[in-house]
């Protein structure tokens, strides 16, 4: 038993072509990275299940992943194919099926998990001022990011833990990715430089953790700005006033107004 993909020479085919039940995802979203629909109609000739760009299908039945497509198409079920899965030519995809095809996902029952592997975008930043190179500085910007391992987001967490995790995993890739750039460039050029950011922010994913079913596509930082002087009343402002330390008298001057102690130089 194996997914097939059907081929519409027509429009007239396509509106001749007879089925019990249609499934398709609608449209997924960053809100709804994962959505699963259960095959009422069992696995058989009479369904249909349609998959758009951008999105991979899979089919689990008494919770095994059995098949699974990222192939943009309409397809059934035929009885007398293997797994549409075997013959695919991403080898990836199917290296990564089989090292998870014994382990439970689904629910003990037919059903399509769709997964969003479009280009999908969220922003980042500091509220405290960091240091790059010899300067404190705030920035803001945003980040691309797509799926890229289906089985492994599956079995990795709960999914509506996923953008809460994924963007702490990647605001702290990017912070070590600033600071790695900070000894090759000036902050102005922070601007000009997504491509390496990028790479930077991917090295540092990798390597943070292992199995990634993520990856970003790009880093771009939208605005910069030094923020030095703000920094230096702020730590004053944590320091508390200066004191003299004869008769502990709060002084805003250089010499203290009661016994005359030097507090400045």
């Amino acid at each position: 038993m194996g997914l097939k993909k059907l081929v519409f020479t027509s429009i007239t085919s396509t509106l001749h072509d007879k089925w019990e039940e249609y499934i398709t995802s609608g449209d997924l979203g960053i809100s709804n990275l994962v959505l699963k629909k259960d095959i009422k109609s069992g696995l058989s000739s009479k369904v249909r299940i349609e998959v758009k760009e951008g999105e991979m299908a899979l089919i689990c039945d008494a919770s095994r992943i059995i098949d699974g497509t990222n192939v943009k198409g309409i397809y059934t079920f035929d009885a007398s194919s293997s797994p549409l899965i075997y013959s695919t030519d991403d080898v990836k995809f199917r290296e990564a099926w089989n090292k998870i095809r014994n382990q439970e996902i689904g629910d003990n029952k037919p059903e399509v998990i769709f997964i969003n592997t479009k280009e999908l975008h969220d922003k980042f930043g500091v509220s405290s001022p960091v240091l790059y190179k010899d300067t404190y500085i705030r920035y803001y910007g945003e980040y691309s990011f797509r799926i890229t391992n289906p089985f492994n987001f599956l079995l990795s967490l709960n999914k509506e833990e996923f953008l809460k995790n994924i963007n702490i995993e990647v605001i702290k890739a990017i912070s070590n990715s600033l600071e790695l750039l900070s000894k090759e460039i000036p902050y102005m050029e922070l601007y000009n430089n997504s491509l390496l950011l990028t790479k930077y922010t991917n090295k540092i994913l990798n390597d943070m953790k292992k199995d990634l079913y993520f990856e970003i596509t790009n880093v771009k930082i939208l605005n910069v700005s030094p923020v030095d002087n703000q920094v230096k009343l702020e730590k004053k402002k944590e320091e508390g006033p200066l004191r003299c330390p004869n008769c502990s008298l709060e002084v805003t001057g250089n010499f203290c107004p009661n016994c005359g102690t030097k507090i400045k130089d």
